[in-house]
């Protein structure tokens, strides 16, 4: 039978490229899925790097044994607090692999995946918005072509690699993801009656997801009505109850985030908190006092930055630390009147109902909440924040492109495409190399933007790591003379004065290391330096004093809890060694470390011969021998012996040093 009357009008309300065209979404998937792998490939080389740390290797929520209820409170203060479904996220790749923190395979696996899959989100919302009926008909009869080539060349942006390749950035494009999708599905609920109730609950599912992914996704039912306002269709499809009840299921979602903000003390409520303090409170970050006010005038350079990233994508710098705040609204006026412009011309386009009035929409709506009025100190500038925002440029770019060489004939434009996808793939391979290495990561950004002492600082522990310890001092002393808030000058002087200590320059190195302690007492690391320094020159006071500082602000570090068990327990001065103590600080090490750190278990062994308990000293030891034997080292496992040996004979023992 024919379709009906009413059905045909609406049919030709919402044309839509024919099934038969070569676009469809499984070549597009495809096609996509070989220029992505092709660009992405070294991304599997990438190792963790800064936030990374906290968020990835030391969250203990991901790992297993795994429970949801675990899974779903992320650690307080990284970058997966109150985002309870990336957390969940990381922990399946440890439920996948047990070792997946260490071969990271599965973690940019799954960071690739979320970005293809992102990719053809975005591949679908552009084709079905520019085959609306307010769309001008040169676009409407090129939607799938003109969507394929946004898509692409999204996909393949090096702007994107710091929301894929840096793996905890995964919050960035898993929220891109649900925000694309929710968009999608609403998009389908709101062109026809087919399976609309399906289409409903997808956007609001994936809305709810989103929100509880970051904090970002705020803005996703403004998208949603700005599209149905722009787009939908002048006689709706459904009845004006169940339009109200789908834009209520999207809105009811930001109960979420604003639940999560207050439960599990994200990052936006850290964010909020410094919004409202006094200068006095928050202090500085880089060297400057923010306000709302300081901030709004800063991001007008800092997105006019990146809008010349979007189109020319050099240089890209990991991290922004130390980016110069802006002092009145005469020294950004230019980008601030430039963006003032973009935005009214905007909202024009959305009051007028004119479909370019969705690009600019989508721009601020999705960098608003990161880079509108609410000060982050420590990251002014982030180029992950750019995923979503330049899913507009670049649809700008490719509108006016067709719509400029359309008379010139597809082969042109096919042609320019072409430069430009293998252009930008090029260049993201290469970007992608720079995350294979740490040292090389914070040298980029060194050489890049000097000024920044936080960078400084990180690649100068990398080189220490190398045993480059003239080196990495070099790197230091810069640092502290550059502009940096409390916490990040603390760092500074920290391992500045540990890379002079080990150098052997330790009256320098002390020096430094209590300028780190005058900026911030909280350091551990300094007081931790400080008691070993002491220790090896026989100071034995001055060295439990640190190290017990040390303990009170670290009492989770096995390495430091190893040290103080074993000065503690071993100390020939009756006056300062504490056997119980030690026992209590080792058997905490002892629980740490799982009973696999042969150097806990031999200083445990030490503090319960302090404490006259030789029998359980002898199994402690037997078992640190043991451990030692299995991992090869031999020379532990002699020293060990002794050891063992005098516990057997009720007999504690009392030396002067640290073991190193």
């Amino acid at each position: 039978m024919g379709r009906s009357k009413r059905g045909r009008a609406r049919a030709a309300a919402h044309p839509h490229p024919p099934a038969s065209q070569p676009t469809r979404t499984g070549v597009v998937l495809v096609v996509l899925a070989i220029l992505v792998g092709w660009a992405w490939a070294p991304s599997f080389s990438g190792v963790l790097l800064f936030d990374d740390i906290p968020a990835i290797s030391n969250n203990e929520t991901t790992k297993p044994p795994l429970s949801l209820r675990r899974m779903l409170n992320p650690p307080e203060g990284t970058t997966v607090s109150g985002r309870p479904v990336a957390n969940l996220s990381f922990a399946l790749n440890n439920l996948a692999d047990d070792d997946a923190a260490e071969r990271l395979a599965g973690y940019h696996a799954l960071n690739l995946g979320i970005h293809v899959l992102a990719a053809c989100a975005l591949f679908g919302v552009a084709r079905r918005t520019l085959a609306s009926p307010p769309t001008p008909e040169g676009l409407r009869v090129a939607a799938s072509p003109v969507a394929l080539a946004l898509s692409t060349i999204w996909a393949v942006h090096p702007l994107t690699t710091s929301a894929v390749t840096y793996v905890v950035q995964r919050v960035e494009s898993l929220m891109a993801l649900f925000y694309l999708t929710t968009v999608y599905c609403a998009i389908r609920f709101l062109e026809s009656q087919r399976r609309s109730t399906l289409w409903a609950c997808g956007a609001i599912t994936c809305c709810a997801l989103g929100m509880a992914t970051k904090e970002v996704m705020v803005t996703a039912p403004m998208a949603v009505l700005l599209w149905a306002h722009l787009f939908g269709s002048p006689e709706p499809h459904h009845s004006r109850r169940s339009r109200i009840a789908f834009n209520a299921g999207l809105w009811l979602t930001l109960a979420i985030p604003l639940t999560l903000a207050v439960v599990q003390r994200s990052e936006a409520l850290a964010v909020l908190r410094l919004a409202v303090r006094s200068d006095a409170e928050t202090g500085s970050a880089a060297g400057f006092l923010w306000t709302p006010w300081s901030y709004l005038l800063t991001q007008s350079a800092v997105i006019v930055h990146y809008l010349r990233l979007a189109i020319v994508p050099q240089p890209l710098v990991f991290d922004y630390y130390g980016w110069p705040q802006a002092h009145g609204l005469l020294s950004v006026g230019l980008q601030a009147a430039g963006l003032t412009l973009v935005l009214m011309l905007a909202v024009i386009g959305v009051v007028r109902r004119r479909a370019a009035g969705f690009v600019g929409s989508w721009f601020f709506l999705t960098l608003a909440p990161s880079s509108s009025v609410f000060p982050i100190p420590t990251e002014i500038a982030a180029e992950h924040r750019m995923y979503l925002p330049l899913a507009a440029v670049i649809a700008g770019g490719v509108i006016l492109a067709h719509l400029l060489l359309r008379r010139w004939g597809r082969g042109l434009q096919l042609a320019l495409l072409a430069i430009v996808v293998v252009v930008f793939a090029a260049t993201t391979r290469d970007r992608n190399e720079d995350y294979a290495s740490v040292q090389r990561m914070w040298q980029d950004v060194v050489e890049k933007r000097p000024s920044n002492a936080r960078a400084r600082i990180n690649y100068g522990i990398t080189l220490m790591a190398d045993e480059r310890f003239a080196d990495a001092a070099e790197q230091m002393r810069i640092a502290v003379t550059l502009p940096a808030d409390a916490k990040t000058a603390a760092q500074a002087h920290l391992q500045l004065g540990s890379a002079l200590s080990a150098q052997g320059r330790f009256a320098e190195g002390e020096e430094s290391l209590r300028q780190a302690l005058a900026l911030d007492d909280s350091v551990w690391e300094a007081h931790m330096v400080l008691g070993q320094a002491y220790s090896e020159r026989g100071d034995a006071s001055r060295a439990v004093h640190h190290l017990r500082r040390a303990v009170e602000h670290n009492p989770s570090q096995v390495l430091l809890l190893n040290r103080i068990v074993w000065l503690l327990a071993t100390l020939p001065q009756p006056e300062l060694r504490d056997g119980a103590t030690a026992v209590l600080l080792g058997e905490r090490a002892l629980a740490l470390s799982q009973g696999r750190n042969p150097q806990t278990l031999g200083a445990l062994a030490a503090a319960y011969a302090a404490s006259g308990r030789f029998a359980e000293a002898v199994t402690m030891a037997e078992r640190a021998q043991s451990v030692s034997l299995a991992a090869g080292d031999v020379a532990s496992a002699a020293t060990t012996a002794l050891h063992l040996a005098a516990y057997r004979g009720g007999s504690a023992l009392y030396v002067p040093l640290l073991p190193r």
